[in-house]
């Protein structure tokens, strides 16, 4: 065949497949119409097979967030699948098929009621009990004869020897005790009451003398009974615990409000910790606090929360708080450090969710929650604390007993906005009305009605004119005041709005 018989041929051959084309379009029009056309005879204009739907969009059935405007395959050779308008997920869901969902690995958990538990941990530092520290000194000058207590760490109690003290004033005090004894022994003889009642006065205003300058009573009757003052007096701790400092060795001349020792009592120690202010509302007086060693394995210190301090440190932001410990053994030894774990149960029945579920964008938190036939919507959440096992608290947005993503929600994320942008191109007005839908889905306040606006949260107050400057969301009592005290709603404006609003406080 010459070059132009073949030309013509393959003209002939095109010409014949357009007629046939449009043949064919216009036989199918006027026999079926264009809403009643068989399945596989869709046209361009997204008319629906058989059922007048209309189709809004293909989707690739194993690429999430895979959509085309005609049909064909997808990215994997797979034929796309179409979307029909009113099927599948409405407004404001996704719907993902099962082969989908464990390719993408979307894992779901469950919104429970439990208590509400806060686990604050520190690192704490062993420290001596302020209130059984003591101080042993003299109130005369002298002498140091003998020294019993000769080296730190020793463990003393009250009434043991420390050391025999020699000094002038004590010698004379004794003599003076001496002479007032015998006056009042003769005084007993003689019928004078003026004198007995003299004597009686100066026997006890020498024995006070000796009783203030710490001589003990035993010494002091072991002086009445022999008649001899003595050269030196034994004095004894007044205190039991551990000597910490000693401050005199043997033959050393003292002055009167010297330092000599210093005892502590280590059977009760303090741990002072230190906690972030944004963990402070979780830590109260009296909470238990467990405290474990490193070098101290398999043994847990039980305590409390004794004190917090009302001040905060400026270059760390931290606060601090002080606990106390028994300490039998004195396995804890002030200068250790350690770890604390303070538990506080905030409430015994709140709504939690796992904190994997909700992703904190910074200005809002978001969860999907799961339906009937594969589909999610997606829920604005209010948190609250983060409790311990990895649990969160959910203030609104989430009911007990739903059902939301563990795993997948950013793809499942990048599904809804590729639906949303589809819809939005292929459809402008739609996106609109499906986040409006979705926003109306959302769980309205308790005594809300449907299809109306909810009303502003309430908010509380102290009735005390002094705490009205602090606005809780919830009732209960007063923080401040405690159960003596219920807090009130609030009855309009708060008193920084009136300030606001040009009205001057009075």
């Amino acid at each position: 065949m010459s070059g132009k018989s073949a030309m013509l041929t393959a003209g002939l051959i095109v010409v014949a497949f357009a007629l046939g084309g449009w043949a064919s379009r216009q036989w199918g029009s006027s026999l079926w119409g264009d809403a009643d056309m068989p399945a596989g005879m869709a046209m361009g204009n997204g008319a629906a097979a058989g059922s007048g739907k209309k189709v809004l969009y293909w989707k690739s059935p194993m690429v999430p967030g895979e959509i085309h405007q005609e049909p064909g395959k997808d990215s994997m050779g797979m034929d796309l699948v179409a979307v029909y308008e009113g099927e599948g997920a409405s407004a404001g869901e996704i719907e993902i098929d099962p082969t989908t969902r464990q390719n993408i690995g979307i894992r779901l958990g469950r919104v429970t009621t439990g208590p509400l538990v806060k686990n604050v941990r520190m690192v704490g530092y062993v420290a001596f009990d302020e209130t059984t520290l003591g101080v042993v000194t003299t109130k005369i000058d002298g002498w140091i004869e003998k020294l019993y207590v000769d080296e730190t760490g020793t463990q003393i109690h009250t009434g043991d020897p420390l050391f025999d003290l020699y000094s002038p004033e004590l010698f004379s005090a004794q003599k003076e005790y001496l002479v007032a004894l015998r006056s009042s022994r003769r005084g007993r003889g003689t019928a004078a009451p003026g004198s007995r009642l003299d004597a009686n006065s100066l026997l006890s205003g020498a024995k006070t003398k000796l009783e203030y300058y710490d001589v003990p009573p035993e010494t002091i009757e072991e002086l009445a009974r022999t008649g001899v003052a003595s050269k030196t007096v034994t004095l004894r701790s007044p205190f039991t615990g551990i000597v910490t400092h000693k401050n005199v060795v043997d033959g050393e001349a003292v002055r009167a409000g010297r330092d000599l020792f210093r005892i502590a009592d280590l059977s009760r120690v303090w741990v002072l910790g230190r906690v972030f202010e944004y963990d402070l509302p979780f830590v109260h007086v009296g909470d238990e606090a467990r405290m474990t060693l490193s070098y101290i394995p398999g043994r847990t210190f039980v305590g409390r929360v004794t004190y917090i301090y009302p001040y905060l440190e400026e270059g760390t932001r931290e606060i601090s708080i002080r606990m106390e410990f028994f300490n039998p053994g004195y396995d804890l030894k002030p200068g250790m450090y350690s770890t604390i774990h303070v538990r506080s149960e905030i409430d015994p029945a709140a709504t939690l969710v796992p904190d994997i579920a909700v992703i904190d964008t910074g200005e809002r938190a978001v969860a999907f929650v799961a339906r009937d036939g594969g589909r999610f919507a997606l829920r604005d959440v209010r948190t609250g604390v983060r409790s311990e096992n990895n649990m969160i608290q959910v203030i609104s947005g989430l009911e007990p007993g739903e059902q939301v993503v563990l795993s997948g929600q950013f793809l499942l994320d990048s599904e809804s906005r590729l639906r949303e942008a589809a819809l939005k191109f292929l459809e402008p007005g739609a996106a609109s009305s499906a986040d409006a839908t979705s926003d109306s889905e959302a769980p309205a306040p308790p005594g809300t009605a449907p299809g109306t606006v909810p009303a502003p949260t309430r908010q509380y107050v102290c009735p005390m004119p002094e705490h009205q400057v602090i606005v809780y969301d919830a009732p209960g009592p007063c923080p401040i005041c405690g159960d003596s005290m219920e807090l009130v709603p609030t009855a309009g404006a708060q008193p920084t709005d009136r300030e606001s609003a040009g009205d001057e406080p009075r």
